[in-house]
Protein backbone atom coordinates (compact mmCIF):
# COMPACT_ATOMS: atom_id res chain seq x y z
CA UNK A 1 0.00 0.00 0.00
CA UNK A 2 1.40 3.36 -0.85
CA UNK A 3 1.33 6.39 1.49
CA UNK A 4 -0.72 9.68 0.96
CA UNK A 5 1.29 12.95 0.90
CA UNK A 6 -1.15 15.55 -0.37
CA UNK A 7 -2.07 19.36 0.64
CA UNK A 8 -3.76 21.75 -0.26
CA UNK A 9 -3.36 25.55 1.25
CA UNK A 10 -4.53 28.70 0.51
CA UNK A 11 -3.07 31.71 1.86
CA UNK A 12 -1.32 35.28 1.39
CA UNK A 13 2.47 35.06 0.49
CA UNK A 14 4.31 36.61 3.91
CA UNK A 15 7.36 38.69 1.33
CA UNK A 16 8.66 38.69 -2.09
CA UNK A 17 8.74 35.41 -3.35
CA UNK A 18 12.69 34.49 -4.32
CA UNK A 19 13.83 32.70 -7.39
CA UNK A 20 16.97 31.12 -7.70
CA UNK A 21 18.65 29.53 -11.14
CA UNK A 22 20.87 26.65 -9.80
CA UNK A 23 24.22 25.60 -11.34
CA UNK A 24 22.83 22.36 -13.00
CA UNK A 25 20.22 25.09 -15.01
CA UNK A 26 17.36 24.20 -12.36
CA UNK A 27 15.37 26.59 -11.04
CA UNK A 28 13.96 26.83 -7.61
CA UNK A 29 11.18 29.17 -6.18
CA UNK A 30 10.48 29.84 -2.93
CA UNK A 31 7.66 31.47 -0.87
CA UNK A 32 6.23 31.98 2.43
CA UNK A 33 2.97 31.95 3.26
CA UNK A 34 0.32 32.86 6.20
CA UNK A 35 -2.57 30.27 6.13
CA UNK A 36 -5.35 31.69 8.55
CA UNK A 37 -8.93 29.76 10.41
CA UNK A 38 -11.19 30.75 12.28
CA UNK A 39 -12.46 28.44 15.09
CA UNK A 40 -14.90 28.84 17.85
CA UNK A 41 -14.38 28.27 21.38
CA UNK A 42 -17.12 26.88 24.10
CA UNK A 43 -18.19 30.57 25.27
CA UNK A 44 -18.93 31.66 21.42
CA UNK A 45 -15.86 33.49 21.04
CA UNK A 46 -14.21 33.50 17.34
CA UNK A 47 -10.37 33.24 17.84
CA UNK A 48 -7.97 33.42 14.10
CA UNK A 49 -5.37 31.38 14.07
CA UNK A 50 -2.39 31.27 11.91
CA UNK A 51 0.56 28.52 10.24
CA UNK A 52 3.32 29.69 8.07
CA UNK A 53 4.61 27.46 5.61
CA UNK A 54 7.38 27.39 3.00
CA UNK A 55 6.39 26.42 -0.57
CA UNK A 56 9.28 25.23 -2.79
CA UNK A 57 8.32 24.99 -6.60
CA UNK A 58 10.60 23.95 -9.08
CA UNK A 59 11.32 24.74 -13.12
CA UNK A 60 8.42 25.46 -14.62
CA UNK A 61 6.00 25.44 -11.54
CA UNK A 62 8.36 28.22 -10.24
CA UNK A 63 7.08 30.36 -13.01
CA UNK A 64 3.96 31.70 -11.28
CA UNK A 65 5.82 32.78 -8.69
CA UNK A 66 8.37 35.44 -10.52
CA UNK A 67 6.24 37.88 -10.06
CA UNK A 68 4.29 38.26 -6.81
CA UNK A 69 4.88 40.08 -4.22
CA UNK A 70 3.84 40.67 -0.34
CA UNK A 71 0.36 39.77 -0.10
CA UNK A 72 -0.66 37.94 -2.85
CA UNK A 73 -3.00 35.47 -2.51
CA UNK A 74 -2.33 31.80 -3.91
CA UNK A 75 -3.68 28.23 -4.13
CA UNK A 76 -1.11 25.44 -3.44
CA UNK A 77 -1.56 21.58 -4.17
CA UNK A 78 1.80 19.96 -3.27
CA UNK A 79 2.72 17.24 -0.92
CA UNK A 80 4.85 17.93 2.07
CA UNK A 81 9.31 17.64 2.30
CA UNK A 82 11.51 17.36 4.73
CA UNK A 83 14.99 18.68 4.25
CA UNK A 84 17.54 17.29 6.18
CA UNK A 85 20.96 18.05 7.14
CA UNK A 86 23.95 19.07 9.31
CA UNK A 87 25.32 22.47 10.47
CA UNK A 88 28.81 23.66 10.60
CA UNK A 89 28.82 22.31 14.38
CA UNK A 90 27.44 18.90 13.02
CA UNK A 91 23.94 19.23 14.68
CA UNK A 92 21.19 17.37 12.87
CA UNK A 93 18.96 20.01 11.38
CA UNK A 94 15.90 19.70 9.73
CA UNK A 95 12.87 21.61 7.76
CA UNK A 96 9.46 21.09 6.35
CA UNK A 97 8.20 22.52 3.44
CA UNK A 98 5.49 22.38 0.69
CA UNK A 99 6.71 21.24 -2.43
CA UNK A 100 4.55 22.49 -4.80
CA UNK A 101 2.90 20.72 -7.66
CA UNK A 102 0.48 23.54 -8.91
CA UNK A 103 0.26 27.24 -7.95
CA UNK A 104 -2.92 28.96 -8.74
CA UNK A 105 -3.08 32.68 -8.32
CA UNK A 106 -5.97 33.72 -6.34
CA UNK A 107 -4.75 38.01 -6.17
CA UNK A 108 -1.78 39.33 -7.08
CA UNK A 109 0.34 42.16 -5.72
CA UNK A 110 3.33 42.59 -8.02
CA UNK A 111 6.97 43.27 -6.40
CA UNK A 112 7.67 47.27 -6.38
CA UNK A 113 9.93 48.32 -9.11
Amino acid sequence: MQDLNSVLLEGNITKDAEMKTLPSGNIVGTANIAVGRFYETKDGTIHKSVSFFIVESWNENAVPLMDLGKGSRIKVIGEMKQDRWENDEGEARSMVKVKAERIELITVKAIAA
